[in-house]
């Protein structure tokens, strides 16, 4: 168990405590939806994150990543913000530069919005 992440579906419970996307997704996968390798790094984390450059899973190594928004007004009763906020495709797992471009951007599109900037990360799948 990492510090600065909590794996989507896996027994670290901090998922539960982040945004509804990422807490939706959690409870679909302990429930046994199948859903892509996936992490969540918390708001409160992103700096030690960062400071620990980027780790990742070994589920994750080797792939294609989506860095996705999962802020604190996404995927609410009230709203779903759809498309609000940033999302990267194709990020290598390997490139750490690319990744932390990644996380920034989709940090940044939440500034001054006065929420909780979680970021999700997982496997890209492509469509069929």
């Amino acid at each position: 168990m990492s510090e600065t992440y909590a794996v989507i579906g896996g027994a670290d419970r901090r998922a539960l405590d982040c945004a509804p996307k990422v807490a939706m997704l959690h409870r679909a996968a302990r429930a046994g939806v199948q859903i892509p390798p996936a992490i969540v790094v918390p708001d409160a984390e992103f700096d030690a994150w960062v400071a620990e450059r980027y780790p990742l899973p070994a589920e994750l190594h080797g792939t294609q990543l989506a860095v996705r928004s999962a802020f604190s007004n996404e995927d609410t009763l009230q709203t779903s913000n759809a498309g609000a906020f940033a999302s990267v495709l194709r990020v290598p797992s390997g490139d750490s530069d690319a990744l932390a471009a990644a996380a920034a951007r989709v940090r940044a599109s939440g500034e001054g919005a006065g929420v909780t900037r979680d970021v999700l990360i997982m496997q890209l799948v492509d469509a069929r």
